[in-house]
């Protein structure tokens, strides 16, 4: 018999490894309401898939500080957008989501998307808070610009069609309706649950794209949301008016969180400070530098600036308005991330995530960055700086041989009776 030598190269097959991900963000989907029995597409996923007891979102818990830490892995202070909207006395700029939620300059970290194109992966993204800025002089490769209150259908049939026809590596998408319902009927309405159940509908219509196109088994999937809900009565409110001149200072955001900025040293720090601590039992006053919690908003942050030396903070379910405001929400979100009513919810399926018997702990919103970076076999060299942990990648992630490398395409090895098998016959023939 001749012994045959064989390259150790030919005994292994490379086998592609980076599956597409899709990111869907459900905006103000509370953590229980999959515990409905409203949501049969997205229950689906827990087939061969994952859930979460629930996850937490970051302080004030709100729409744009929240998703932009999701695609960033870092904390509010540090990307940046520290509320819905800001002042920077500085320079005497304004920030409001929806009138200059697009501009740069805001916008700090290195969102998931700029990560995957610098690696010159596809990218796509629909109505994401954040993806219309340019950031690192950078855009999606297809993009529909937030913040807009657009149908479910919408959203998904230009998913739909984007995964047809470019077939995106990444691909990050925003749905407002069940926000928008909370808000004007609360949580627990009749309006809510069909607005879930509307929007379930239409993601069930990816998924079985997805079938229909054999990639269901084939994408990375993963559906979060960036905060909960809570109910708002009319009873539980906080008359601003009543406890301070609002003439001696200039408020940024009202409810439930009060940023107040002296003008023109008409009122000092402390006599605001001292009023507003004075103002309502439910109301809660910090001063930046001072007594403002670490679970707030970190001390040492890079965007200290855009934190407002005087905060105020409402107990959960209560709204800071004014004695002469007439418009009233039934729901609301805003509060520290540590009540329930502010718990966010995340599902995820796909072939490199690892099914998991029961609901998984929680865990923040930070640790999305580096599971996406991961999914997308981006190396971790090239990874920016972040507060996001490995977690949730040594938790969930699943390579071809369960391995956590990522770096380099996954090998399988060919089977030993088949290298035997090769050995035998070319012993008989030579």
């Amino acid at each position: 018999m001749v012994l045959v030598s064989v390259k150790s190269s030919e005994l292994y097959e490379e086998t592609p490894t980076r599956y597409p991900l899709m990111v869907l963000s459900l905006d103000g989907f509370r953590w229980d309401y999959l515990d409905r029995g409203l949501t049969p597409n997205l229950d689906s996923l827990l087939l061969g898939g994952v859930r979460a007891n629930y996850t937490t979102a970051q302080f004030p818990t709100k729409t744009f500080p929240n998703h932009y830490s999701i695609a960033t892995g870092l904390l509010p202070e540090y990307h940046g957008i520290v509320s819905n909207k800001m002042f920077e006395p500085e320079t005497g700029k304004s920030y409001n989501m929806r009138i200059n939620g697009n501009d740069s300059y805001w916008y700090g970290g290195e969102p998931i998307w700029v990560t995957a194109k610098k690696a010159g992966l596809t990218t796509a993204c629909a109505y994401f808070p954040g993806c219309g800025a340019a950031i690192a002089n950078m855009f999606p490769d297809y993009n529909l610009v937030p913040y807009t209150n657009v149908p479910p259908k919408i959203v998904t049939d230009q998913l739909i069609q984007w995964t047809v026809d470019y077939k995106p590596d990444l691909t990050m998408a925003y749905y407002y309706s069940v926000d928008a319902a909370g808000h004007s009927f609360g949580p627990d309405s009749v309006e809510v649950n069909n607005a879930i159940m509307e929007l379930d509908s239409s993601i069930g219509e990816i998924f079985n794209q997805l079938k229909q196109d054999h990639k269901f088994q084939l994408t990375n999937i993963i559906v979060l949301s960036d905060h909960g809900m809570t109910k708002m009565t009319a009873p539980k409110r906080i008359l601003l008016d009543t406890c301070l001149t609002f003439s001696q200072m200039k408020i940024v955001d009202m409810s439930p969180i009060v940023g107040i900025y002296p003008v023109d040293g008409k009122a000092t720090l402390d006599e605001i400070y001292q009023n507003l601590s004075n103002c309502h039992p439910n109301l809660h006053a910090y001063r930046k530098g001072v007594n403002l919690p670490q679970n707030l908003f970190k001390g040492d942050s890079s965007y200290q600036n855009r934190i407002a030396p005087v905060l105020g903070v409402a107990d959960l379910g209560w709204l800071v308005t004014t004695s002469t405001e007439v418009n009233f929400e039934s729901g609301d979100h805003g509060y520290v991330s540590t009540e329930h009513d502010m718990f966010s919810m995340f599902l995820a399926h796909g072939p490199n995530i690892k099914p998991q018997s029961d609901k998984m702990k929680p865990f923040t919103n930070l640790e999305y960055y580096n599971f996406f970076a991961k999914l997308m076999h981006l190396s971790p060299q090239s990874l920016p700086p972040t507060n996001s942990t490995q977690k949730l990648v040594n938790l969930l992630y699943k390579g071809f041989d369960d391995s956590s490398d990522i770096s380099s395409s996954s090998l399988i090895k060919l089977p030993l009776t088949f290298i035997t098998i090769i050995s035998i016959i070319l012993s008989i023939y030579l």
